[in-house]
């Protein structure tokens, strides 16, 4: 099972996919791992409900072909670090790999 694969947005951008409910071979889902009524999964859901179109906007046909997060992903990192009390970038770096 491939966790980023590469998606083709009709915009012509090509993300990373963000698939955060594919179960993993270890330790198994990540919805495993916290409880159901966890924080993140009510600013998860309200992240998916917002337009983010004007994020693709910038890359929309300038030829840029690196792989990018998804935004989805990313400002779903940024607001949950907000939440919790982490604004430094770096630190929200760290944590992200802990």
């Amino acid at each position: 099972m491939l966790l980023l694969a590469i998606a083709a947005l009709p915009m012509g951008i090509t993300l990373r996919d963000y698939l955060p409910n594919v179960p993993r071979m270890l330790p198994g889902s990540l919805r495993d791992w916290l409880p159901e009524d966890h924080l993140v999964y009510y600013m998860s859901d309200f992240v998916d409900r917002l337009d983010l179109s004007a994020f693709y906007a910038p890359y929309e046909g300038d030829g840029r072909r690196n792989r990018l997060y998804h935004p989805a992903m990313m400002l779903k990192v940024l607001i949950y670090a907000y939440m919790v009390g982490v604004f430094s970038s770096r630190k929200i770096a760290v944590s992200n790999d802990n």
